[in-house]
């Protein structure tokens, strides 16, 4: 029974998770799938929180400009 419970909480939470899809942008440069990090201030996530709020990128596409100097991409 516990093993059913279980089986179904995690099949909830993964419908949930792919029902939650955050588009936004960043300076982070070597965020990638499997990366974790902290958000503060976004008013799509709970605010019942203390502190920021932990996050698991599943999928992360870029599209940006390098703006890194010459000097500093060698």
């Amino acid at each position: 029974r516990a093993n059913a419970q279980r089986i179904a909480e995690q099949a909830m939470e993964s419908v949930e998770a792919r029902s939650r899809l955050f588009i936004g942008r960043g300076t982070v440069r070597t965020l990638r799938s499997g990366t974790r990090l902290k958000v503060v201030d976004c008013p799509h996530l709970p605010q019942d929180v203390d502190g920021p709020y932990p996050l698991l990128m599943d999928l992360v596409e870029h599209c940006g400009i390098n703006n890194l100097t010459a000097d500093t991409q060698a």
